[in-house]
């Protein structure tokens, strides 16, 4: 494992990711503090190729980038440090449920992907909150009503109880087809809902993949 960090390891992607940043978002530019990247500037909000809204933000690269996902900080004090407008007290942004990252954020994904869609939807979001009051896409709750609310809709119950059952499995590092199904049925997983607590189980990992242990655990999920 190297203890060097990323943008000496693989300077290619660094230089890659600063030209991609000139040509797409001149506001925004690179820095190095205690070997670590940082973006900052004013983050602009477009309709066309008229400005309507801009954030002062600083997007903070793990050392191991790309393997895990940057953090993204409002730097201007604009938006409240509150959980109600998903917000940390240290200026991090909550950008997305990790339990759907695998699919607002698939594996493969560019870092302006991540600047185009959640890290543009956060600041759309907040920008429409403080005109209307309301939230344009929707806003998930915190901590495990986030759980509930989003296996919901996927397991086809509201049941909190079977529900949690379903997620003791899917958090599991692995999982066995000989154990028996959480929906209750008493048949063993592989003949019941293996299909899809795989596909959740596989999300899940890929969310711990990318998202630190702490910001997993601030985020209600472990």
């Amino acid at each position: 494992m190297s203890r060097k960090p990323w943008y000496l390891v693989n300077q290619e992607l660094f230089q890659s990711l600063e030209k991609e940043i000139q040509q797409t978002y001149p506001q925004l530019s690179f820095s190095v503090r205690n070997n670590t990247v940082f973006l900052s500037g004013n983050f602009l909000l477009k309709d066309g190729d008229k400005v309507v809204d801009s954030f002062l933000i600083e997007i903070e690269f793990p050392f191991n980038y790309p393997k895990r996902i940057p953090r993204v900080f409002e730097i201007g004090g604009r938006i409240p440090r509150i959980v109600d407008r998903h917000m940390y007290s240290t200026g991090e942004a909550c950008l997305y449920l990790p339990l759907q990252l695998s699919d607002i954020f698939p594996e493969g994904s560019s870092f302006l992907d991540f600047l185009n869609d959640p890290v543009r939807s956060f600041f759309v979001g907040q920008s429409y909150f403080e005109v209307t009051g309301e939230w344009p896409f929707g806003e998930w709750p915190h901590g495990p009503e986030a759980i509930i609310e989003y296996y919901a809709p996927i397991l086809g119950t509201t049941d909190k109880n079977v529900i949690s059952r379903y997620f003791q499995v899917i958090s599991k590092k692995e999982i066995k087809g000989h154990w028996l199904c959480p929906c209750g049925s008493e048949k063993l997983l592989r003949y019941c809902h293996y299909e899809i607590v795989n596909k959740l189980h596989d999300d899940f990992q890929y969310a711990i993949r990318k998202i630190t242990p702490s910001r997993l655990s601030e985020r209600g999920v472990k």
